[in-house]
């Protein structure tokens, strides 16, 4: 808030952060009237619905767990394949050097 002189006359000039500020402190100021507003019922209900949401969220975190630990077997089944492959190419080269040094 800034006061503005102009002509020897005091105006009070309101800026979007002021009007900004008073919605705000308005809406601080009727929040303890709303929450107790709130029903017994309301209350149990959002409990509820809460509870709801905790149950699927441990469900998804199982089925997340579970599915880790499909692809941990998945990249131990990769790795030792690649480890096959590998061992398999090194015996392969070896054979090809020794049939290059033969010729």
């Amino acid at each position: 808030m800034w006061l503005m002189v102009h002509r020897n006359i005091v105006k009070l000039k309101i800026t979007d952060d002021m009007r900004t500020i008073g919605i705000l402190l308005t809406y601080l100021a009727m929040l303890p009237f709303t929450a107790c507003s709130n029903s017994e019922s309301d209350l149990n209900a959002e409990q509820q619905e809460l509870k709801t949401e905790q149950a699927e969220i441990e469900k998804e975190q199982e089925e997340l767990l579970e599915e880790q630990e499909e692809l941990r077997k998945e990249y131990a089944e990769m790795k030792r394949e690649y480890q096959q492959d590998k061992a398999e190419f090194q015996r392969t080269q070896k054979r090809f050097k020794a049939q290059q040094t033969k010729k």
